[in-house]
């Protein structure tokens, strides 16, 4: 896998993104959030997907990947891993696979599913 990197500035910005000194940090940097369940160990840490920055504070001294906001999206359970023996007999858990390898990495209802959980955020 590599990294893309990709800039987005909103229209009529004084502070253009491109210009900060900070860029290369932000390049060169791989950002993940994760859940305090996936930090826990208790939810399986998927496939990263894509991360969604958020550089905060353009222009002012405390401009700084602390205060900066991130989204992970990860590829949804079942594009990227196994059940597992002990976790197939479990009703739930099947039905929850079946649910989600639906979603192939390409789909339109994974692209509404990452796209809602951008808005939530």
């Amino acid at each position: 896998a590599r990294k893309r990197f990709c800039v987005f500035e909103k229209p009529g910005y004084a502070e253009r993104l491109r210009d900060l000194s900070r860029l290369r940090e932000i390049r060169d940097m791989l950002p993940l959030s994760v859940s305090r369940a996936q930090l826990a160990g208790t939810e399986e840490l998927r496939e990263l997907a894509c991360t969604i920055h958020v550089v905060n504070h353009v222009g002012c001294s405390f401009s700084c990947a602390e205060n900066d906001s991130y989204l992970s999206l990860y590829k949804c359970w079942g594009l990227d891993s196994r059940l597992s023996k002990e976790s197939r007999s479990s009703a739930i858990v099947e039905a929850m696979s079946r649910d989600r390898t639906r979603l192939a990495s390409d789909s339109p209802a994974l692209m509404k599913a990452w796209q809602a959980e951008a808005i939530d955020w």
